[in-house]
């Protein structure tokens, strides 16, 4: 596994490219766009 900056463990791209859709749709205010 590898440390991202945010500072917590990840498996792989998908697992931080899941995070951060997840991230911004709840930033945007959206559960699914």
């Amino acid at each position: 596994m590898s440390l991202s900056p945010g500072g917590f463990f990840i498996e792989d791209e998908k697992t931080m490219s899941d995070y951060l859709f997840t991230s911004e749709s709840v930033s945007e205010g959206h559960p699914d766009k």
